[in-house]
């Protein structure tokens, strides 16, 4: 009940800060001519925000509250992480597992926290990126020290679950600077120091030929305009033994995020052997995922 009690004031208490946002974005829409080389989050006020966070303490105790963070990062709702926590489950671990993980984000950046059965209180964000950690896990025979790579990487809270959990030997992430300061800062806050000099952080736009064993995009990669995509996938995606990309354009338009973008089809024919399943739990209609290197079969 207090859980439904939450879900419905925050609903109301965004109302007014949904409508101011859409009517500055509307008017920065008009002072603004849009490069096709930007990323969709670059279209909006997401990097002044995080700039106004790496700049102000109080600002960076409480960036996950902010509406302006949260309608691009911090938006799953309470039903899915019940959905994530049912995830987990059905993999066949038991989420409680993470309890000590979970104690210590805990109301890093004052996120929406939620209080589930066993598990206590948490984001349901920091439950997506544990179901998809367990999922990684039950899909690749993935190496001990493995090379991973994250393109875009929001407060580095997938990252956060692979230094934790996999053991990574090095963790390359590829997003805007100020986007990568806010996420080292998060990390300091979570982890041990010897578990962020495993993060080595490389220019979103300026992609270098590299191997890794595992690639992961969560919802980023398919943000990024067509010609990026391309050098991605030619730069990165293809020398890595295995990939993770959770997509939201490409394959239908229902929120206008495709235009611009790469097609499913064209996606899949530079990235042979690659194989499309549904998002699980289904949390947008344009949602699917693109997977390669695969042992098993992801949720559908």
């Amino acid at each position: 009940m207090i859980n439904q009690l939450k879900t419905l004031l925050y609903f109301f208490g965004d109302l007014r800060p949904k409508i101011c946002s859409r009517f500055l974005h509307a008017r920065r829409s008009r002072h603004i001519e849009y490069s096709a080389a930007l990323s969709d989050s670059e279209k909006t006020p997401y990097i002044e925000h995080v700039e106004k966070v790496l700049q102000n303490n109080d600002f960076f105790s409480r960036f996950r509250k902010d509406y302006e963070y949260r309608h691009i990062l911090e938006h799953v709702s309470y039903k899915q992480g019940l959905a994530y926590i049912e995830k987990i489950n059905v993999y066949g671990e038991d989420p409680t597992i993470f309890s000590e993980f979970i104690r210590r984000t805990r109301g890093q950046g004052k996120p929406r926290e939620y209080n589930y059965k066993k598990i206590g209180l948490v984001s349901p964000t920091i439950l997506r990126y544990l179901a998809t950690l367990v999922e990684i896990r039950h899909l690749f025979a993935l190496d001990y020290n493995p090379v991973v790579a994250e393109v875009g990487i929001g407060f580095a809270g997938q990252i956060s679950t692979f230094l934790e959990y996999l053991n990574p030997g090095e963790i390359c992430t590829y997003d805007l600077p100020q986007v990568q300061e806010l996420a080292s800062r998060y990390l300091q806050l979570v982890l041990s120091s010897t578990d962020v000099t495993k993060v080595k952080h490389e220019d979103i736009y300026d992609i270098q030929f590299k191997e890794t064993d595992l690639v992961i995009s969560n919802y980023a990669f398919s943000e990024l305009p067509e010609k990026i995509q391309r050098e991605y996938i030619e730069k990165l995606f293809i020398n890595s033994s295995a990939g993770y990309l959770m997509m939201n354009s490409g394959r239908t338009n229902y929120t206008g995020r495709s235009s611009g973008k790469l097609s499913l089809s064209e996606i899949l024919e530079l990235l042979p052997g690659s194989s499309v399943f549904e998002e699980s739990p289904k949390t947008g209609p344009d949602n699917y995922l693109i997977i390669w290197g695969n042992v098993g079969k992801p949720l559908s």
